[in-house]
């Protein structure tokens, strides 16, 4: 029982004052090419990621491709920890892709959501076809993706620390080896790959509910949690 409160008390705390949490995509996320991909997470509380990199990334956990940084935010604004842009087109329609967070004042390393699906513009894809073992025994479907126009890529942020450009492979790898999940007037949007920062509803894209803010804390507890038992 004492175990269990500090523990709490511990996640209240990482909640309270900690880096970004991912929260969305989830693997259950679903955005059609062309469509809103919404990024969410809770807001930095250190003022350390004031330059928060946001990457879509592809590729099993530990050779990440780089293929676009979407957008460059403040990831310390408490007003609206989301970002919204046009879906790419991308090669294949699988849940294989991925957010990759980065920052340069930040000395704990890159931040992750799990993957999720690109789907086609009529919302069509494939599963992925590829597995690897986690650090937990679980079983990850991955797969390699690429954009359809190889000119909408870049090369990754210096904090990324690698210099591929495009579709190639991005060094690093996820923390502990596996890449997981990490209100409202727009983001504080320094710059944008492919898009703007959001409009001034709280209502998640596709269909997804509107996001209460004791959610995003609730989300950064259980974040926490499944960390520490990976």
């Amino acid at each position: 029982m004492l175990a269990s409160a500090a523990f709490i008390l511990a996640a209240l705390a990482y909640a309270v004052a900690a880096d970004p949490v991912p929260l969305e995509p989830s693997s259950t996320s679903v955005f059609n090419e062309g469509s809103n991909c919404t990024i969410l997470w809770t807001p930095d509380t250190t003022g350390t990621w004031t330059t928060m990199y946001i990457e879509l990334m592809t590729g099993d956990n530990f050779n990440q491709v780089h293929l676009k940084t979407v957008a460059t935010v403040d990831g310390t604004d408490t007003a609206n920890p989301r970002f919204s842009y046009p879906c790419l087109d991308v090669t294949p329609n699988s849940p294989i892709y991925f957010y990759k967070f980065t920052s340069p004042g930040s000395t704990t390393g890159p931040l992750f959501t799990t993957r999720f699906t690109i789907a086609d513009s009529t919302g069509t894809s494939t599963p992925a076809t590829e597995t690897q073992n986690a650090t937990d025994g679980t079983v990850v479907r991955w797969g390699t993706g690429a954009l359809t126009d190889p000119t909408q890529g870049d090369a990754p942020p210096p904090t990324s620390g690698g210099t591929s450009t495009g579709n190639t492979t991005a060094s690093g790898s996820a923390s502990s080896g596996t890449v997981r999940p990490t209100g409202s007037s727009s983001s504080t949007l320094i710059s944008s790959g492919t898009g703007t920062s959001t409009a001034s509803t709280s209502s998640r894209t596709n269909g997804a509910s509107k996001v209460a803010a004791g959610s995003i804390a609730v989300g950064a507890v259980g974040a926490l949690a499944a960390a520490l038992f990976l």
